[in-house]
């Protein structure tokens, strides 16, 4: 009877070990589960904060850009505005001179 026993407390205490082991690996396996979930939340967290940084710079440049265009824009105007009176001016003097060109050649040819 005493070797049944002892068989019997054995076979529960190995039993024991075993479910004692799978809590452990159910343990290990719920503690690398959270820890995956904790790097997928930081992960997302870095990648919206990214986003964010990205989308802030990239208005940043875009107003950057503008002014710059505003700018090269208000240039060109203002070099057009200079030339613009330099250019009636010339084709007013240009008109004058083909007046005057007109005038010395009708007054060459004798009209018939």
């Amino acid at each position: 009877m005493e070797l049944q026993e002892q068989d019997r407390q054995k076979q529960q205490k190995e039993e024991a070990e075993r479910i004692m082991e799978r809590q452990l690996l159910e343990g290990q396996r719920q503690a690398d589960l959270t820890a995956q979930k904790a790097r997928k939340e930081e992960e997302t967290f870095k990648r919206e904060e990214l986003v964010k940084i990205l989308e802030e710079n990239n208005r940043q440049l875009k107003s950057e850009l503008e002014r710059a265009a505003a700018k090269n824009l208000e240039k060109v105007n203002s070099s057009l505005q200079r030339h613009l009176p330099r250019s009636t001016e010339e084709k007013e003097e240009r008109e004058r001179e083909l007046i005057q060109m007109k005038q010395q050649i009708a007054t060459r040819i004798p009209h018939s």
